[in-house]
């Protein structure tokens, strides 16, 4: 939400079961108008300029191509989706977002099951943002072989912290996110 609110995009808090309905009420009497959740798919004003020249290394691969393996191997998520792109705001490392579709399917199929056990899947994407100083600094650590234990812990750190603006941790995803922001703090401490 504060990357809407920075480039100056309206935002509107809907937090009642019924806002949903009265959303798609009000896309049907005027069809100029989209509404999309700021947790779904990218606006078109989030993201900055994609650079074409980007460099492609020996393995015919580009830095963002390097980034989705390097964060797919680290998590070992298999249902996340990761992207690359480059946001106009360079301070967030990364974000998860969901489709719009799969959200409002899931909106209806919570408020028709009246309780029922049921849930839908999520579609989650981690968008990565190429801008970012901490995500570049993860892709030049990789290359270094004796970092990869760094290079893991920066990526499963990256995650949670999108993951958290999403919604909280809990359980043992909360303890391993307090030991290691714990243990990176330590390491940061005994930096020169």
């Amino acid at each position: 939400m504060a990357l809407c609110q920075k480039e100056k995009l309206e935002v509107i808090y809907l937090q009642s079961i019924i806002d949903t309905h009265f959303i798609q009420f009000l896309e049907t009497k005027n069809t100029a108008i989209k509404y999309v959740s700021v947790d779904s798919d990218l606006s078109e004003y989030l993201v900055g300029e994609t650079t074409s020249s980007e460099v492609v290394d020996k393995d015919n691969k580009t830095g963002s191509d390097r980034l989705v393996d390097l964060f797919k191997t680290a998590l070992k998520v298999d249902t996340l989706k990761i992207e690359v792109k480059p946001l106009k705001n360079e301070e967030t490392p990364a974000l998860i977002t969901e489709s719009e579709q799969s959200k409002r399917l899931k909106q209806m199929t919570a408020m028709m099951s009246s309780g029922s056990d049921m849930k839908m899947p999520s579609e989650l994407t981690l968008v990565v943002n190429a801008n970012n100083p901490l995500v570049k600094n993860i892709l030049k650590m990789n290359k270094d072989n004796t970092k990869s234990k760094q290079v893991k812990t920066l990526c499963d750190h990256v995650y949670d912290t999108a993951r958290m603006n999403n919604q909280p941790l809990t359980g043992e995803s909360l303890q391993q996110f307090i030991v290691r922001s714990n243990h990176i703090m330590q390491l940061l401490s005994q930096m020169d």
